[in-house]
């Protein structure tokens, strides 16, 4: 290699050699870059066409072109869709798949083997687009996926747009943007809250005749990737729309679709109970004269359907599945417990704020493939929990004694779940991905998703703590609008909070408890008792046990195929006579009897759910219960020592002590910004 260094001075040789170096540098960069990199720093418009006609056979399909350069590409399908708080992108129900140059010819893409959500391929020469065929298999969701999928029935489906589409990496999702279209059967009404080009198309052409061939096409406006991924679809033969109208607050209407038309008659006392479900929830945010709500518009669109159970917050609408009958079957009666059947729909409206207006800053990423923190869905899903429960009885969905139910029942439940001795909340959080699978066996010790029940219950804690603490002049209303002070981005985009802001906002809300350390004792540490005592005298109750059953827990009873006695012998036995949880400690544990055993016989009869009851409740005289099991091809008999009776959760008012339970469910005052 010539010394090119010849004739020139010392420091300009060496300026020389390291200016090689960078150049050589450089070279090795950009040989090693990423397929991304290739592109161009132009964000992609991506054309999609979906057609849903075919929803009916379970089957949705796609076209998209997209903007790209010559050269190496990675494209993802979504991954971590918001709202799921997992990887549940159901990339197993993609089929069909072509991808096409500007030319027509089929383009060879290459599926990461470690990560089957990212296809690479090379783009030719002189090609700035290419097209993709695809089509999507319907009414398969896996456990985590299912509020962000889509699904076909006779006479109406469900879109999740993320379902269909595939986007370049090295974007963020503000800054692709996708002009989507959809066509539908003639005879279906389309709700959503992604504006339409053509407001009139998104209605049918005649709802009557079902048998029309001509297929419908609706054009949307151009948006952001983030605002498509939060603008789900709800189509069918029979919608039925509600508006739910307040004073000066943006247009709210609820869309219910079902295969029935009598299933999308609202019930007479309903609809005003929702409209109080908006009003209560925009005063939690401000007081008076300064309450108003964050968006422009919002949507409950409201599948009613066999095997549709979900609900998944957007920022101007939320999309849920419920049963078929669970509108037309919802009772004013407070004894029935309808409005906690609905208690989905406050749920989802509340993340509204928690979740769409501001959320923990780890969780929120610009991709749909980036990993994000899940350590404050304590908050972003625990807090929401907690004013579920207090939005139901403030709107008239629920009743009080149906929330003090209910905080009876949670309390009771944690007692005997000895997970929560060795599994903080944060871990539940961080394993959403392997808990959401609901399982049978050891279900206490393994714990749930609970950063939602005992994220709740913290709140709970800290609600009490202010408001005693503060004479009832503050409470986690008060909590609410510090942290949630921030005004609203586009769609897509929240504001955001740590940790730190969480125990700065409590702090300023009252400051005489160290609410880092509670924190850290309650959410971020193994419980160290399961006790739940000493949060309920802070409401002014006690969790004690009854011999006999109170007249809901008799109806519950009454309800169940099985027999549920774990508050009491410790198990929980199914429809089937198979035993599918067994308390640790309990009687049933320290027995023998364990997951999957049937059982055959109590005290010499055939089993029957009431026998095994009468038995437990008969236990106090006769100080033990005979069983004879069945596990696999083996019978036995076992001898359970138990004589404590029936075991019945009750919540007992401490005499002299303020009614707190009374005092949270109380209604908040609505008077909106002019």
């Amino acid at each position: 290699m010539p010394d090119f260094s010849i004739g020139i001075g010392h420091s300009q040789s060496g300026l020389l050699r390291t200016i090689c170096a960078l150049l050589l540098s450089l070279t090795a960069l950009l040989a090693v870059a990423s397929p991304a990199s290739a592109q161009s720093d132009q964000a992609p418009t991506i054309t999609l066409s979906v057609d849903a006609t075919s929803l009916p056979k379970k089957l949705a399909t796609a076209h998209l072109t997209i903007a790209v350069e010559p050269g190496p590409l990675v494209l993802h399908y979504v991954k971590w869709t918001p709202g799921n708080h997992s990887p549940s992108g159901p990339i197993q129900n993609l089929v069909d798949l072509v991808i096409r140059d500007c030319n027509g010819q089929p383009l060879n893409w290459l599926r990461d083997e470690s990560e089957p959500t990212r296809l690479t391929l090379t783009v030719p020469a002189q090609c700035t687009h290419i097209d993709i065929d695809l089509a999507y298999i319907a009414d398969q969701p896996s456990v985590i996926s299912r509020s962000t999928d889509t699904y076909g029935r006779a006479t109406f489906g469900v879109l999740n747009w993320n379902t269909v589409l595939l986007y370049p990496d090295g974007f963020t999702h503000q800054q692709i943007t996708v002009a989507p279209s959809l066509t539908v059967p003639a005879h279906w009404s389309v709700a959503t809250s992604l504006p339409a080009h053509d407001p009139a198309t998104l209605e049918a052409a005649s709802a009557d005749d079902v048998t029309d061939p001509n297929p419908r096409h609706i054009g949307f406006t151009t948006v952001t990737l983030a605002q498509l991924i939060d603008s789900p679809v709800i189509m069918g033969t029979y919608m039925q729309s509600y508006a739910l109208d307040v004073p000066r607050i943006p247009r709210h209407v609820m869309h219910l679709v079902a295969d029935d038309p009598a299933l999308i008659e609202m019930p007479g006392f309903l609809l005003p109970k929702f409209v109080a479900l908006v009003e209560q929830s925009v005063a939690i945010f401000a007081p008076p004269r300064k309450q108003s709500f964050p968006r422009d518009r919002y949507h409950f669109l409201i599948a009613l359907g066999d095997g549709l159970s979900f609900g998944v917050e957007h920022a101007t609408c939320t999309l849920i599945g419920m049963a078929p009958t669970r509108i037309i079957s919802a009772k004013e009666s407070e004894t029935t417990g309808g409005g906690q059947a609905i208690g989905v729909i406050p749920h989802e409206y509340f993340h509204t704020w928690c979740a769409k207006l501001a959320a923990p800053r780890a969780l929120i990423t610009s991709d749909y493939h980036t990993t994000p923190g899940r350590d404050l869905l304590w908050v972003y899903e625990g807090l929401t929990t907690y004013y579920t429960g207090i939005l139901s009885v403030r709107s008239g969905l629920t009743t009080l004694d149906e929330y003090r139910q209910s905080l009876r029942d949670s309390a009771a439940n944690y007692e005997f779940r000895s997970g929560r001795l060795w599994r903080p909340v944060t871990d539940t959080a961080r394993s959403v991905q392997d808990l959401r699978p609901r399982t049978k066996a050891w279900a206490s010790r393994r714990e749930g998703l609970e950063y939602y029940g005992q994220g709740a219950m913290f709140w709970l804690e800290a609600d009490a703590l202010i408001r005693t603490g503060t004479r009832g002049r503050r409470s986690i209303n008060s909590f609410c609008r510090l942290l949630f002070d921030v005004p609203p981005r586009p769609v897509g985009t929240q504001g955001t909070y740590d940790r730190s802001d969480i125990v700065r906002a409590l702090r300023k809300t009252y400051e005489k408890v160290d609410w880092d350390a509670l924190i850290r004792d309650r959410l971020e540490r193994p419980h160290s008792t399961l006790d739940m005592d000493p949060l309920f005298e802070k409401l002014g109750y006690r969790l004690t046990y009854a011999s006999e059953a109170t007249t809901d827990q008799e109806q519950s009873i009454a309800q169940d195929k099985g027999a549920d006695l774990r508050t009491s012998l410790g198990i929980r036995v199914d429809e089937h006579a198979v035993i599918t949880e067994v308390v640790p400690g309990s009687a049933a544990d320290q027995s023998g009897l364990a997951h999957a055993m049937a059982l055959i016989a109590v005290n010499s009869m055939a089993y029957t759910p009431q026998r095994l009851r009468t038995a437990v409740e008969h236990s106090t005289a006769r100080g033990h219960i005979k069983l004879i099991v069945r596990f696999g091809e083996s019978i036995q008999p076992l001898d359970v020592p138990y004589s404590s009776g029936g075991r019945y959760p009750t919540l007992k008012h401490i005499p002299g002590r303020r009614d707190l339970i009374k005092t949270i469910a109380e209604p908040l005052r609505f008077a909106p910004a002019r």
